[in-house]
């Protein structure tokens, strides 16, 4: 099953380089104006609630969106995204963009990293990869967020999804902290723990074989 995806184009983005408009150039989007009612799911930052499979039916139904415009504007409260004509908005999840523009940033996924990530969560993870794959960014997408998308993927409601996304960014807040452990120890510590450890290897065998 082919899920229908479309995006909302406030001609923000250079067309060139547009996910969205890509992808529509590929025939696997429709890119709409914004007076367009659109009665499935689309991913926003407007959302209140996060997707989960829960949104599947209705996005089965009547497709995913995805609002296609800058980034800088939406966090600057220039884009009137709660105007849309489109009732069903979700957030994603805790994800990392792959792209040029953003690399690495938490949440800042473009079009194409949102429709991906939707169709995964929601069981489509076959037309997900499917579509990426049009990117030169797909393996690094999957690299950063495949084991995330997987846990929110066996999610059966907001709340678990919810639940996940804590227990996947305290993991991650665990292992920045011994990253930062490990560089902020200083040489003599470091040689220290090398010498004990060389100690009690020589204890083990060179010692007694000298005696």
């Amino acid at each position: 099953m082919s899920i229908r995806l479309v995006a909302y184009d406030y001609q923000q983005c250079d067309a060139r380089r547009c996910s969205a408009k890509r992808l529509e150039r590929l025939g696997l989007c429709k890119v709409i104006s914004k007076s367009t009612f659109f009665k499935g799911i689309l991913l926003s930052s407007e959302g209140v609630t996060v997707l989960s499979r829960e949104d599947a039916p209705l996005l089965e139904q009547f497709g995913l969106g995805t609002v296609d415009c800058s980034w800088n504007e939406v966090l600057q409260h220039n884009v009137p995204i709660t105007k849309l004509p489109c009732r069903n908005h979700r957030l994603l999840p805790f994800l990392v963009a792959s792209n040029q523009v953003n690399y690495g940033k938490p949440y800042k996924l473009n079009c194409a990293e949102a429709f991906a990530a939707g169709l995964w969560i929601c069981g489509h993870k076959e037309q997900a990869l499917e579509l990426i794959n049009h990117f030169p960014y797909a393996n690094g997408f999957i690299s950063l967020n495949s084991d995330a998308l997987d846990r929110y993927a066996n999610c059966q409601t907001a709340e678990e999804v919810i639940k996940t996304q804590a227990m996947i960014l305290e993991d991650l807040d665990r292992e920045q902290d011994a990253r930062q452990a490990r560089r902020g120890r200083s040489y003599e510590e470091m040689y220290a723990d090398l010498k004990t450890s060389s100690d009690d290897d020589g204890n083990d065998g060179c010692d007694k074989g000298a005696e």
